[in-house]
């Protein structure tokens, strides 16, 4: 029921945050989302704490999902315009002298590598944290946003769509006709960055289970906080050669990267299916993980780079609803699959992705995907 709130309020916030991004200042929607966030962590973090002979922690909890679901509707609909809007204005020369679609390969290979990272490192400070002090990770946690905040606050510039505000009012029908008419060319492109970013989102969500039939992870829970650094840091490798692949290689280049991580996540898929080897396991979903995220980024970059400024945040709110149904959709058939045959089981449509991917012929337009 609590996320059943948090995503209904993400698809209703979002259509908002898709029409607004336009025509307030992206970096106040940024923080806002921020603002949000801290409310999420500090509510979460008084659900547990509080009395419950006071207040029903549920209710609590529930305020906290739609604070919850405001912020990740914030930064799925608004970041990406923001960032590729300062991206070109503080870099015109660099902007104007390569393709669009390299300048934000480069741009989003880099916003992969360092968020991962940073996510992977905090990943193993926030677990010593919570060795150490169990119940405060909601206050731990808000604290950072907070910080994060205040950063944001004093460092990053503003950003007023300036576009849509030359050109007038942007009537919301018109907008949606030329988004759906510039995205009818990149329709394969759209449909494997929707599979890729489903099927993440059942890892994301059944990895622990997966990990769970192994026998070290019952006595070593630990274990759980290496694997998902290893998960987030082959996501920030990803993005490291997205952006080395938009200068010094080429598309071929980044096809053999593809290849070879594809490769090695089939032998360890293969490894934890067959012989229910751990480690086989962990190179699987790290390898798969650097597959998605080098795809998803590269398909993003190319799409973006096809969509106008004005446009650029109800086509993430779009693409974002349009996810979160897939996800809906899926997600319940994933858990009847593992439920009917084990979690490993889940492990059969990764490996079937990736035997797709590496039979697709590469394309030789210029064409996103």
């Amino acid at each position: 029921m609590l996320k059943a709130v948090q995503a209904l309020t993400i698809l209703g916030f979002g259509t908002f945050v898709g029409f607004s991004s336009g025509r307030i200042d992206r970096k106040l929607l940024f923080l806002a989302g921020i603002a949000l966030c801290c409310a999420w962590l500090l509510l979460s973090w008084t659900a547990v704490w509080i009395p419950h002979d006071k207040v029903k922690p549920l209710l609590i909890f529930m305020a906290a999902e739609i604070c919850n679901g405001c912020s990740l509707a914030l930064f799925q609909n608004n970041t990406n315009s923001y960032l590729i809007d300062i991206y070109q204005a503080e870099a015109p020369a660099a902007a104007s002298t390569e393709k669009q679609s390299t300048g934000l390969e480069k741009l989003f290979g880099q916003l992969g590598k360092l968020h991962f990272f940073f996510m992977a490192l905090v990943s193993l400070l926030s677990g010593t944290f919570y060795a150490l002090f169990p119940r405060l990770e909601f206050l731990y946690a808000a604290l950072l946003a907070a910080i994060i905040g205040v950063l944001a606050w004093y460092f990053l510039p503003p950003c007023l769509e300036e576009k849509s505000q030359k050109g007038g009012v942007f009537p919301g029908a018109t907008a949606f006709r030329q988004l759906l008419t510039l995205c009818r060319p990149h329709k394969s492109a759209l449909a494997l960055f929707l599979l890729a970013a489903t099927l993440f989102q059942v890892v994301i969500q059944y990895w622990q289970p997966m990990a769970a039939v192994f026998p070290p992870l019952a006595t070593h829970s630990g274990l759980y906080g290496l694997i998902l650094f290893l998960m987030l840091l082959a996501q920030s490798a990803a993005g490291h050669v997205l952006q080395k692949a938009a200068t010094h290689f080429t598309s071929s280049n980044l096809r053999l990267y593809l290849w070879l991580a594809g490769g090695l996540s089939l032998f360890g898929f293969s490894a934890g299916l067959l012989w229910h080897c751990l480690s086989g396991l962990v190179i699987g979903l790290a390898a798969f993980m650097f597959v998605l995220r080098l795809t998803m980024l590269q398909l993003s970059a190319g799409l973006h780079a096809e969509i106008p400024s004005r446009l650029r945040p109800r086509y993430d709110m779009t693409l974002n609803t349009v996810l979160r149904l897939c996800t809906a959709a899926v997600l319940p058939g994933a858990g009847a699959l593992a439920t009917a045959w084990g979690p490993l089981s889940l492990l059969i449509p990764g490996i079937g992705f990736l035997l797709f991917l590496g039979l697709k012929p590469a394309k030789q337009s210029s064409q996103p995907g």
